[in-house]
């Protein structure tokens, strides 16, 4: 996502809950990355539920950048010991997935203070 940094001393505030569903059986690392360099990385591991949604939970706080205006914001995924694959089998599911859900949605707010 592209955000509009106003202020050279501020601090970015990112909070949010990602929708999976389908999990794989691996160890996770979420990296949020800003004009693409790693600035916070999060780990989450779990065993194998194929059939099940969850939601991820993720924060960061990027502090010290003093670059203003346009931006790019990622959040990009890595698995164990280099392994391929992904951390889900769907984002943001819906009834296509599994006859029980509705559309599910991931929500990520970036706050400027400061």
């Amino acid at each position: 996502m592209i955000i509009d940094k106003q202020e050279p001393e501020s601090i970015l505030i990112i909070q949010g809950v990602l929708a999976l569903h389908g999990e794989q059986n691996a160890e996770t690392t979420y990296e949020w990355c800003y004009n693409g360099t790693v600035v916070l990385a999060q780990a989450e591991g779990y065993s194998n539920n194929s059939g099940y949604s969850r939601p991820v939970p993720t924060a960061a706080v990027i502090a010290g950048h003093k670059t203003t205006g346009k931006q790019q914001l990622s959040l990009k995924w890595r698995m164990a010991n280099a392994a391929s694959g992904r951390p889900c089998s769907f984002i943001n599911p819906d009834g296509h997935q599994h006859v029980q859900l509705r559309q599910s949605t991931s929500t990520i707010v970036v706050m400027e203070v400061l």
